[in-house]
């Protein structure tokens, strides 16, 4: 959604004003780039990943498998290091060792994986994920995703397709392997402000012929997902809202300039402290599932060399589970948003002399339950399908795609 608003005068704000805008904003794609492109997988670390898919819900399937662990702190907490580094050659390595170190060049990451076993079958998962992204200041990176999602602002359909054709050629053939933008209604309003009403579709089949095994994933989910999803204030006033049924999906925003205004109602600016609410559910083998009326806070911080989005679900949302599940107990499914929650964050931190770094975080508490094992199966299906081929062409597809777009930025910016 963020590169099918990628206008000309969207990209520049990702450059900031200090000289070496290109640069920057080209060291960040490649970071990116270098993610997907010619990856290299240890056994250690595929063995690991296997493993801790299956155990996302019922983590006593890996707690004492040593073989997926890097270290052992303490009887009760295990750890695995994963560690990604980009050889001279060109080859980003991923395998898990212990005592990875901070990434310190641009491209390399690392993942840390800390399980931790409470009392009567209950555990902790902590993650950390860190990637460098070269020397781009948190303001910008935030700035720049700003302005690409306000882009649409003031815009026609007609020429909104053209700037972005014009401005990211390489971009744009690539995201058309896959997607389409139906329409883009924009609506003025007496303010000045405008309502942006977007539809587009997920075409898998056009994926067929190059990548067949990424498109039959695609097709196989994507056809059978649906939500409903909304950013409002506490008072209610919604902000953005989005909706899929199936491959369609609609996005609907207010923007003025580079604002977030409600959809609906009087002017006002976005709050830091939002709620994210919806509904979801997909369907795995012959079994749908999902979550209606889930709620979560939306926290966002801004301080001088950070940037960060952070969601806290503390509340169990209403299940909606297959008939084969209906009998079992259900009351371990309240036990991940107990205090503290499920926590998933965002950040973009800078520093001078030293690599921006990109983290991902999460945290989370599991009861150990036949409901969970139940879940916990399905989960595992849909991520275990996801390797092998099919990832292997997801990397192709996606290093293809951040190269487009290093390329087209290089074209865009101007001159250092």
């Amino acid at each position: 959604m963020l590169l099918l608003g990628g206008c000309r005068n969207a990209a520049i704000p990702f450059a900031g004003t200090a000289p070496g805008g290109r640069d920057r904003v080209e060291q960040a794609v490649t970071a990116l780039y270098e993610r997907y492109a010619h990856v290299h997988h240890g056994p250690k670390y595929d063995y690991a990943r296997v493993r801790l898919s299956s155990a996302a819900l019922v983590p006593s399937r890996a707690f004492d498998d040593s073989a997926v662990w890097t270290s052992a702190p303490n009887a009760t907490t295990r750890l695995v290091e994963i560690g990604e580094f980009v050889t001279p050659a060109g080859i980003t390595e991923q395998e898990a060792a212990a005592n990875v170190p901070a990434p310190s060049r641009l491209g390399d990451a690392r993942h840390t994986i800390e399980l931790r076993r409470l009392a009567n079958g209950d555990y902790v998962w902590d993650t950390d994920v860190a990637i460098a992204l070269g020397t781009i200041s948190a303001k910008d990176v935030a700035d720049g995703i700003v302005a690409l999602l306000t882009s649409a602002g003031g815009q026609t359909d007609a020429r909104m397709r053209a700037d972005y054709n014009s401005a990211f050629p390489r971009t744009t053939a690539v995201l058309s392997e896959i997607f389409s933008m139906d329409t883009l209604h924009t609506t003025p309003l007496p303010d000045g402000s405008t309502l942006v009403t977007l539809f587009f579709t997920l075409h898998p089949d056009r994926l067929r012929l190059r990548y067949p095994a990424f498109a039959d994933y695609l097709q196989k989910y994507v056809n059978s997902t649906h939500y409903d999803l909304s950013i409002a204030d506490h008072s209610g006033a919604v902000f953005f809202r989005a909706r899929a049924d199936g491959p369609p999906v609609m996005v609907q925003a207010r923007v003025l300039g580079h604002h977030f205004l409600p959809i609906a109602g009087p002017s006002r600016p976005m709050p830091d402290s939002l709620v994210l609410s919806g509904s979801f559910s997909t369907k795995i083998k012959w079994f749908t599932v999902g979550v209606n009326h889930f709620t979560s806070d939306l926290i966002i911080a801004r301080s001088q060399h950070e940037r960060s989005w952070t969601l806290h679900f503390r509340q169990e949302p209403d299940w909606r589970l297959p008939m084969a599940a209906e009998r079992l107990l259900r009351s371990p499914l309240r036990r991940p948003f107990q205090d503290p929650g499920v926590m998933y964050a965002l950040s973009v931190r800078d520093s001078a002399g030293a690599q921006t770094i990109l983290t991902r975080r999460s945290h989370s508490e599991v009861h150990e339950s036949a409901i969970m094992r139940f879940i916990g199966a399905l989960i595992s299906r849909v991520v275990t399908e996801l390797g092998g081929k099919v990832e292997d062409e997801e990397f192709a597809y996606f290093g293809r795609l951040f190269d487009a777009m290093r390329r087209d930025y290089a074209t865009v910016l101007p001159a250092n």
